[in-house]
């Protein structure tokens, strides 16, 4: 009762907008795509004021519910269909799209970033890039700003904040995720087999004799949310060793003065000879460049592993063992998977395309390395898995 009571003192115009929103969301009004009330026709059937039928529409359109395209105004509530008024409009436009990174300076998105530019433009299609530098809003701001010029799919390596999920479950574009898929989307993911190429550079460390060992990943992943991390532990296990949580840090990866500090306090804490493996190669540069500082020997105290064989791993001292993966292959899988959800107008769920990686071996982690045999051979694949 009193909540009806508090519904009626509301202005007019959000009384009407409230019962319209549930309106829209049940479908009373159409698919996502569909035309909705011109102002008029919004005025005589709700027996309002043209003026108060178009702060209506304003309301819709910032809970963007409705969309204004020309003159005539479209259900923007959810995955618009090719067939749709709105997506036959859309059809009709510039072949554009989108590409999400978070942080568009690191080497690994830059070089991500130009093999799909290389990709869509091969294809037919333009890009827009966009960068969030991991921060929650800009990457909720990059994903309307794709829509709003006209985008007709989004292709994202997304951010590891817990919300991030919540941008994507009502994104009305086709969408591809490539590197990481938030837990509790559906779309189409184009990602690397991390869990076992984690238990491969356990096994090296373990190999070259090492028998304590570290894990440096970020902060914003939860436990059981970094498979790069679980791969590591499970062959660190499987072999009879413990990954204490001691020996593990979370930093932050767009706070580098304080990253570099932290990592020069775990490694002074870190009991030698000690085998570090890293979320990334810049991680794993950075550690490099705090062992050098603090006089530690490498890898005769510390070992270092990264992940994804940045051009950069390859020319530090000493060169940085990593896990490698065609970033083209990922980058030319994710367009074309995009552009068949573009171009047919079905909409595809849960399906995961898998990159299996290789191990580069070098002088950060082992003394035998050898620039003439430096790979773990693994047959480049990419297999399909379906949730």
């Amino acid at each position: 009762m009193n909540e009806a009571n508090d519904a009626k003192r509301l202005p007019v115009y959000l009384q009407v907008q409230r019962v319209l929103k549930q309106k829209i969301i049940d479908g009373d009004f159409g698919a996502p795509g569909s035309h909705f009330l011109t102002t008029r026709a919004l005025a005589q059937t709700r027996g309002i004021s043209l003026v108060t039928a178009q702060r209506v529409l304003v309301g819709l359109k910032d809970e963007q519910l409705i969309e204004l395209h020309g003159k005539k105004y479209y259900l923007t509530h959810g995955r618009i269909a090719k067939d749709t008024p709105l997506g036959r409009l859309e059809t009709e436009n510039t072949k554009l799209l989108g590409f999400h990174v978070t942080n568009i300076g690191n080497p690994f998105f830059s070089s991500l970033a130009k093999a799909v530019e290389k990709s869509a433009v091969a294809a037919g299609y333009k890009l827009i890039i966009a960068g969030s530098s991991y921060q929650l809003a800009q990457e909720k701001s990059s994903l309307e700003t794709f829509r709003n010029l006209g985008a007709m799919g989004v292709l994202s390596c997304p951010g590891v904040d817990q919300k991030t999920a919540s941008l994507y479950q009502t994104y009305v574009l086709p969408h591809v995720f490539l590197g990481r898929k938030p837990e509790g989307t559906k779309a189409e993911a184009v990602l690397v087999n991390n869990s076992p190429a984690a238990r491969r550079v356990a096994e090296h460390f373990i190999n070259e004799g090492y028998e304590s060992f570290a894990y440096i990943g970020l902060s914003a992943l939860r436990e059981g949310q970094d498979p790069r991390l679980a791969g590591f532990r499970e062959g660190l296990m499987r072999r009879g060793y413990a990954l204490p949580a001691r020996h593990m840090l979370g930093i932050d990866i767009d706070k580098d003065g304080k990253m570099s500090d932290e990592i020069a306090d775990f490694l002074a804490e870190l009991p030698k000879p000690a085998a570090i493996f890293c979320f990334h190669d810049m991680i794993g540069i950075k550690v490099l460049q705090a062992c050098q500082s603090l006089g530690l020997l490498c890898p005769q105290m510390v070992a270092v592993a990264g992940f994804d064989n940045l051009d950069i791993s390859a020319v530090v001292i000493p060169a940085l063992t990593t896990v490698s993966y065609r970033v083209e292959d990922m980058a030319e899988t994710a367009v074309r998977l995009l552009i068949d959800q573009v171009e047919t107008g079905n909409e595809k769920e849960g399906a995961n395309y898998y990159l299996e990686p290789s191990l580069i071996i070098r002088e950060s982690s082992s003394q035998r390395a050898v620039s003439k045999q430096p790979h773990v051979h693994i047959p480049d694949l990419l297999y399909k898995v379906s949730e």
